[in-house]
């Protein structure tokens, strides 16, 4: 009973070690800011993807096993976000990673799914165009996406690089100036 009255006293504590305090916390440059809204934005796609695909059976194609995984997935990081303590043995990043090998194909539902949504709120028709046109759209996004999980951007921004492949250069040359 203690235990139960100590996790709700440390339930959605932002101090707490969660993913919740990822969330919450501030970061130390806008350009980290913008990394973590971008995850919160495709986190939001994942979700909307996931209610589409079953709600809409006729014309998505996904096969039940899948569906079953992915909801599980879904709530499985969901709890590791929500509850603290949870990544004491297992990290929510490594959660999130593992969870994304079932989930991402919803990501791209849930884009095209915000992209129509918001084609007819404009009531602007729904055709093959503009679904191909969503799919760049989405291509542009993940691009971006991909540019700020890889540290790229943070390291043509000069904003302390954490990726050490990409700061090794960097690295090198502090070092050849210090030596001169």
């Amino acid at each position: 009973m203690t235990r139960l009255i100590l996790y709700s006293l440390i339930f959605l504590d932002p101090g707490s070690p969660s993913g919740f305090s990822h969330i919450t916390s501030s970061s130390i440059s806008p350009l980290y800011n913008v990394a973590k809204y971008l995850h919160i934005f495709s986190q939001f796609l994942i979700i909307v993807g996931v209610i589409t695909s079953l709600k809409e059976t006729k014309f998505i194609n996904i096969t039940t096993e899948y569906k079953l995984f992915s909801i599980i997935y879904l709530l499985i990081l969901v709890v590791s976000i929500v509850f603290p303590f949870i990544e004491i043995s297992f990290s929510t990043s490594r959660i999130y990673h593992i969870s994304l090998i079932f989930l991402s194909p919803f990501c791209v539902i849930g884009g095209i799914t915000i992209i129509k949504l918001t084609s007819n709120i404009l009531n602007i028709s729904w055709t093959e165009k503009r679904f191909k046109n969503s799919l760049k759209i989405l291509s542009i996004f993940f691009s971006i996406l991909l540019l700020f999980n890889t540290k790229f951007i943070f390291v043509i921004a000069n904003e302390r690089p954490t990726s050490i492949p990409l700061g090794q250069e960097k690295k090198l040359i502090c070092m050849e100036m210090k030596m001169i």
